[in-house]
C-alpha cells in the first residue's frame, strides 16, 4: 500500500501546480525550464517567508 512515495510526490504536485499556475500568466511559455526555475524560486522564497514568520513568532 504505503510504499513511501506520498510525500515526494505530493511536494512535486505543489510545484507543477505553481508551475501551471505561472504558465497561466504568462500564457503558454515556450521555456518551460525557465518557467520550472521561477516556480522553484518562488517555492523557496514562500518556505523562506514561512521560517522567517515563524522565527520571529517565537521571540
Amino acid at each position: 500500500m504505503g510504499n513511501g512515495k506520498s510525500q515526494k510526490n505530493s511536494e512535486k504536485h505543489s510545484i507543477y501546480k505553481k508551475r501551471t499556475l505561472i504558465e497561466g500568466m504568462f500564457g503558454n511559455v515556450k521555456q518551460k525550464r525557465m518557467v520550472d526555475k521561477i516556480a522553484l524560486l518562488l517555492y523557496n522564497d514562500f518556505a523562506e517567508l514561512a521560517r522567517v514568520n515563524l522565527a520571529n513568532r517565537r521571540g
